[in-house]
């Protein structure tokens, strides 16, 4: 088995060209630049790149618009990446967007030659769209996954999903096949979808009506309509769209079901009367036959739920629904029994509860005060006598007009128990001219890790060092941030210039729930600082998470004395035992034409091999090129690597380390850069001392996107 994990972001010298700009952006949504650690307001007209995380807020919203034309609604409480905006290899482009939390409306653009690809990245799944018009929701709650299509096509593993279909992935059978196509529920879709993302869907009306008429042509009856249907793949229930009774209860829905959302829209609150009607003019303008306008007045039958349904496969979906209802059911009732329980045993518990948090209250303001106390007393200590009497003579005046304060506002009323006439207040002294404060102290804040590499799931613990230029250790009790990946992790108190925070069980679950997997990641320290004696400061750096198991990382690296230069790393870990290598093989595409076997250009300078594995006979490395011709016109350069193990031998790396760097010149390339090449892993094998296959987890570093497929065997050597 081989386990396939890409990063969700790139460094600038692996960086796509492509670009998505925000057309639409309500409410407070931010981005975190890929292998950045800022979280950045997004605003209209901005630009988005690939790997760029994007977080909206609750009753924001976003569109996106790419390139060439698709069409990205988020909604409210959406988090992702678009993980793939580049160039395919034939001239097309490349679209996928990553989304872990919150609702997405994609409205595809029609291809056109050079062919594209665009797709949906889920926690569970990949949906790849042939168009046009589909949505995806996460249930925040349950993690349920439902993708509803209202036209096009959408494909997930061999099953074809038509308009009107939905699919539901539910994350505790997240190993099924790819589940059968059900009916879309109006009244469920215009209640779960976003308000923003809704009313973008229903403002295309027109096109999508228009776009599955056409569909609907296509599927009638007809002469290549056989060889339309086999060409779309596993339609499941619909495979029989040929049959007259079937197709007519299929078109049915289709038609309808446009009007029937939009009408529950209204019904369930989600549209006024007002935005209603005028999406109903907008798109009426639009379509020029009579009865295929929109009419809320109208009255169409609900849709045909048993169309192109497997009855079999369908009981055995709901009993498996209302298993899971039943077991969350039993859970949030044993949770409130609890509850009760412990309320009966103690009634007094909520009091108890409440002095308990003043006490807590309490202690921490007091902790607060000697931390702030204490910080004072050092920083007087760094002033000069001049300084420190200035900023003595300033805190005596605040806390005079402190007093001041309490006194004015505990002072007794007109008439509430004063027995003689209070004395007019003093004139008011002068007011001092204005001290200049000291110019606050700057710090530095430096990152070390407890380990080189993290094991995903075994803790290590993160040392933030925050001193000031000269050297000195900031107060105790500063407050450090710390942050993997999107993720703030937690955050930890300093004590003699240093905060320490541990990565265990709980951190390791929330960076899983958040999409923080194996690979590189950045890591950032944030020091808050203390008002007006320390100013704040940060500090990232790359940190690797890699599974426990093997583990093979290919990353791609420029060359510190050669700005025109970059290498492709080769890196192993944890093959010990069992796992130890004697044969690997590893191809990718760069793109760069080698020319004429007889006289390359010199673009290959050289290749380094592990001395530990590179110089005993009974180690072998090579490497090489295959230029060969594509079927459907132009051509393709493979690298391969090769690694050999001869007799009983066999290689054995347990922490992280290199087999092969392999060094690319790119003097022969006039005007190319290394952010100009691509790398496209496309095979991966390992085998073990037997010859067996190696279940190794295989991670792309900054750099390099992964392509693997069984069927990459390009050719031999030349």
């Amino acid at each position: 088995m081989l386990l396939v994990f890409g990063l969700f972001a790139e460094t600038a010298f692996g960086a796509s060209d492509r670009r998505a700009v925000v057309t639409e952006a309500s409410g407070h949504a931010t981005v975190k630049k890929a292998g950045g650690a800022l979280d950045i307001r997004i605003y209209p007209g901005m630009p988005i790149g690939e790997g760029d995380f994007i977080s909206v807020g609750p009753g924001g919203h976003l569109v996106l618009r790419t390139d060439r034309g698709d069409e990205i609604t988020l909604g409210e409480n959406w988090r992702g990446t678009l993980s793939r905006l580049r160039e395919d290899v034939d001239g097309g482009t490349g679209t996928a967007v990553r989304t872990w939390a919150g609702a997405t409306y994609s409205h595809v653009a029609k291809r056109e030659a050079p062919s594209g690809s665009y797709r949906v990245e889920l926690p569970t799944a990949v949906l790849e769209a042939k168009g046009t018009h589909f949505m995806v929701t996460i249930d925040k709650v349950t993690g349920e996954v439902r993708m509803i299509v209202t036209a096009g096509i959408v494909a997930k593993d061999d099953r074809t999903y038509l308009p009107s279909n939905q699919l539901t992935v539910y994350p505790w059978r997240e190993n099924e096949d790819a589940p059968p196509a059900e009916i879309l529920d109006p009244d469920e879709i215009a209640v779960a979808l976003p308000d923003h993302v809704l009313e973008a869907l229903l403002r295309n009306l027109h096109l999508i009506e228009s776009e599955n008429q056409e569909l609907l042509e296509q599927l009638r009856g007809s002469e290549e309509t056989g060889e339309l249907i086999e060409r779309l793949g596993n339609l499941g229930g619909l495979r029989n769209l040929q049959d007259e009774s079937l197709f007519e209860r299929y078109k049915a829905n289709v038609e309808n079901m446009l009007f029937l959302l939009l009408k529950s829209a209204h019904v369930n609150g989600k549209l006024d009367w007002e935005i209603a009607q005028e999406i109903l003019r907008s798109v009426n303008e639009m379509i020029e036959e009579e009865n295929r306008k929109f009419d809320l007045e109208n009255e169409v039958p609900p849709l045909d739920r048993t169309v192109g349904i497997d009855p079999e496969e369908e009981e055995r979906r709901r009993a498996a629904r209302e298993e899971a209802e039943r077991q969350r059911e039993q859970r949030a009732r044993e949770k409130e029994d609890k509850r009760e329980a412990v309320k009966q045993q103690a009634p007094d518990i909520a009091d108890r509860l409440e002095a308990r948090n003043r006490e807590q209250e309490e202690a921490n303001r007091r902790a607060e005060e000697e931390k702030q106390n204490q910080a004072l007393d050092k920083h007087m200590q760094q002033l000069h006598d001049e300084q420190r009497q200035e900023l003595e003579e300033r805190l005596q005046q605040r806390k005079a007009e402190k007093e001041r304060m309490d006194r004015g506002r505990t002072a007794p009323m007109p008439g509430e128990g004063a027995e003689e006439e209070a004395a007019p207040p003093p004139p008011p002294s002068p007011t001092p001219p204005p001290q200049p404060s000291p110019d606050p102290s700057d710090t530095i804040t430096e990152i070390n890790l407890s380990v080189t590499d993290a094991v995903y799931g075994q803790p290590f613990s993160i040392t933030a060092v925050v001193k000031t230029p000269d050297g000195s250790p900031v107060p105790d009790g500063g407050t450090v941030a710390f942050t993997i990946g999107p993720v703030t992790v937690g955050s930890a108190a300093t004590l003699e210039g240093a905060a320490t925070f541990v990565i265990d069980g709980d951190k390791w679950a929330l960076l899983a729930e958040n999409g923080v997997g194996f690979g590189a990641h950045t890591l950032t320290a944030s020091y808050a600082g203390v008002p007006q004696q320390y100013d704040g400061s940060s500090a990232a750096r790359e940190m690797v998470l890699l599974p426990s198991g093997p583990v093979v990382l290919i990353w791609k690296e420029l060359v510190e004395d050669s700005p025109n230069s970059f290498e492709v790393r080769i890196e192993f870990a944890h093959f010990t035992g069992d796992a130890a290598i004697r044969e690997a093989d590893i191809r990718f595409m760069h793109y760069l034409s080698l020319g004429d076997w007889d006289n390359p250009p010199d673009f290959l300078a050289s290749e380094e091999y592990n001395d530990a594995f590179g110089g005993d006979s009974d180690f072998a490395h090579q490497f090489g090129h295959i230029e060969y011709a594509l079927p459907e016109g132009g051509q393709d350069w493979l690298a391969r690597y090769e690694f050999l193990a001869f007799g009983d031998a066999a290689a054995e790396i347990a922490g992280r380390d290199f087999l092969a760097k392999i060094r690319f010149d790119l003097q022969a390339w006039a005007g190319k850069t290394p952010g100009d090449v691509a790398i496209d892993v496309v095979s991966v094998h390992v085998l073990d001392r037997n010859g067996e296959p190696i279940g190794a987890t295989v991670v792309a570093g900054p750099g390099v996107q992964l392509a693997l497929s069984d069927d990459s065997e390009n050719g031999e050597l030349p």
